[in-house]
């Protein structure tokens, strides 16, 4: 979502603070991100590219989020046919029974054994290949400080209820809960290579306004966009310094 991901993303300006900071230092910056990769495609990327990794100076890596969302989205998925198209309360008997069938649907997906055991298996394999990374961000780039970012949980405090529907759905502390288990993998792995931790999942949960997603019924907004906006990507440049600053 961001204007100018060439300058705005991050990890940009992070690199630009870096540039301001060592004046008259060559400072040179490559952006390997890929929107949707998981911890597996990232394991191919390097095998078949990154070079300027080699002898790298300062590595920021933001992976694993994407090993665990794809059930969350299919779940919103699901909710943006009824919700997507709501224009008031005028709601036929037929159009009630049908958003109350979606609600029921969700509800039921994301309590099930399977939304669970996918979930599970993303982080697992988020914690086996993540360690695969960093050994080789550590070969291939020895003296590198690596800052490893915890994930924020992109529907923290999202509830779904309608003053007409029963039941209402919580993605909240769903999303909570799994981007936590996830990121004690990330955060276990991390430490192990000797990392630096950023942590985004706590500062998030008390800030507002810095991520796409956008849900409600009433008013009626729809975007499941995981993603920081401008405000959200600034944010977590500050983060980094912040922990530059401290070396």
């Amino acid at each position: 979502g961001l204007k100018d991901p060439k300058n705005c993303a991050y990890p940009a300006i992070v690199c630009e603070t870096v540039r301001q900071r060592l004046v008259g230092t060559a400072v040179e910056f490559y952006n390997y991100a890929v929107d949707g990769d998981t911890t597996t495609d990232l394991l191919k990327l390097m095998e078949h590219g990154t070079k300027e990794l080699d002898g790298a100076d300062i590595v920021t890596l933001s992976i694993g989020a994407n090993n665990i969302l794809l059930p969350f989205f299919r779940c919103l998925a699901q909710l943006s046919t009824v919700l997507g198209d709501l224009n008031g309360t005028n709601e036929s008997t037929e159009d009630k029974l049908d958003i109350n069938f979606v609600f029921d649907s969700v509800n039921k997906a994301i309590r099930s054994e399977q939304f669970s055991a996918e979930l599970s298996a993303g982080i697992a394999k988020a914690k086996a290949d993540l360690e695969k990374v960093l050994a080789q961000i550590k070969r291939r780039a020895p003296d590198a400080v690596i800052m490893v970012m915890l994930v924020y949980s992109p529907y923290h405090e999202v509830e779904i209820s309608l003053p007409y529907i029963e039941q209402k759905i919580v993605f909240g502390d769903l999303s909570d809960k799994w981007v936590g288990e996830l990121d004690s993998a990330i955060k276990e792995k991390a430490v192990e290579a000797g990392c630096i931790i950023v942590d985004c999942f706590e500062p998030f949960k008390s800030k507002d306004g810095l991520l796409n997603v956008a849900i409600s019924a009433i008013p009626p907004k729809f975007s499941i966009d995981p993603h920081p906006n401008l405000s959200g990507h600034i944010y977590i440049a500050n983060l980094h310094i912040a922990e530059l600053l401290k070396q």
